[in-house]
């Protein structure tokens, strides 16, 4: 493995930090057949107030049940922090994928993909802060449609005063797959969480907590079977606990 990077700093107000980049790496098992290689020029701006953006394209060579194969790959992350209040990360990618799990009777093969991942996290008063949280993934090839997952999360946190806090949670995950390309199962499921601190000092706190998962599953004639909407409860805990911690 060997990375390169070479850093310029122009004079500039907008751009502070150029940084032009290379990294190789390569596998080979013991009997010196090639497992994997990969070449990744990229470059990195740094920007005012805390502001990144990486951008790079790779070429990947992967072994996998003893079948070659071939993929590339192109990218870009971006961060920043420019609002006071506001911080925002996105990150995409996109190129060809390995199906690693074939629907029964397929060989692994080569797709098109992407993933994008998205986060902003926003501090509206002092006391409050919101983070919202999206994964997307996707493969499919020329003509249809291999899978798609998704996945969101809510979080928010509230400081009432210095002891006392209140966290909520809200996740989503759903994964439509193609049952004759790929081996998954359809799933979609929202989980709800909730939970009050009061913390005196680290040790020594009271946590109270409430959590509720909803699937798309429903009970039919004695089975159970996949539905449209995640409506049916599968999981629902609440619990309390208290902990103390003696100083001598």
């Amino acid at each position: 493995q060997q990375f390169y990077m070479r850093r310029f700093h122009p004079k500039s107000k907008r751009v502070l930090v150029f940084a032009p980049n290379i990294s190789l790496l390569g596998n080979l098992d013991h009997h010196g057949v090639q497992q994997d290689w990969r070449v990744n020029p990229a470059f990195n701006l740094q920007m005012p107030r805390s502001t990144y953006m990486f951008a790079g394209i790779t070429d990947i060579f992967e072994r996998f049940q003893n079948i070659n194969f071939r993929r590339h790959d192109a990218s870009v992350f971006f961060h920043t922090e420019y609002l006071k209040r506001a911080t925002l990360d996105l990150n995409y990618a996109a190129g060809t994928r390995i199906n690693y799990t074939p629907a029964a009777g397929l060989a692994p093969f080569l797709a098109n993909g992407n993933e994008l991942q998205a986060t902003l996290t926003l501090r509206p008063v002092a006391r409050l802060k919101i983070d919202q949280i999206y994964y997307l993934t996707r493969m499919h090839t020329a003509r249809t449609s291999v899978f798609v997952n998704h996945l969101t999360r809510t979080r928010a946190n509230y400081q009432f005063t210095r002891a006392l806090s209140l966290r909520m949670i809200v996740d989503y995950n759903a994964v439509l797959e193609n049952a004759s390309l790929i081996d998954l199962t359809r799933q979609k499921r929202i989980t709800g969480d909730a939970l009050v601190t009061y913390l005196i000092h680290p040790g020594t706190a009271l946590y109270v907590g409430y959590t509720d998962r909803l699937e798309n599953l429903a009970l039919t004639s004695g089975a159970v079977l996949p539905i449209g909407f995640p409506s049916t409860t599968t999981a629902r805990q609440f619990f309390a606990k208290v902990s103390y911690m003696f100083r001598f």
